[in-house]
């Protein structure tokens, strides 16, 4: 009977003609993206969607630290856990922080191997 109706699926005529688009993955970073304003704006109307933040709450509901282990597990499996609980939370809080415009901070001036200032003695 299964494989009956594995042969029927598999075999059926397929009526949607899919077109394959290929692009090179995006190369923005997130300092980049939250430097520009309308980037921001836009995402911060995105994550306004209802539909969108009901999708955030289910995944935050699917977060990995929201299970427990019972019984003994060792050091390995619970050091895999916590990281890949850590990279979930990561991950959400990018997403959120897209829709954040942050300044673009210049670098500080490199001081290394400067001039001692005048009043401080080499010695202490």
């Amino acid at each position: 009977m299964f494989k009956r109706i594995i042969n029927a699926i598999l075999n059926r005529p397929i009526t949607t003609k899919l077109k394959i688009i290929e692009r090179d993955p995006s190369q923005i970073r997130m300092r980049e993206w939250r430097a520009d304003p309308a980037m921001c704006d836009r995402a911060a109307a995105v994550l306004r969607d209802p539909i969108i933040r009901q999708m955030l709450d289910v995944v935050r509901n699917e977060h990995p630290n929201n299970d427990c282990f019972t019984g003994e597990i060792s050091l390995k499996t619970r050091a895999v856990w916590q990281a890949r609980g850590q990279g979930y939370t990561e991950a959400l809080a990018n997403l959120e922080a897209l829709a954040i415009f942050w300044e673009p901070q210049s670098r500080l001036p490199s001081t290394y191997g400067a001039a001692v200032p005048r009043g401080v003695d080499e010695d202490e």
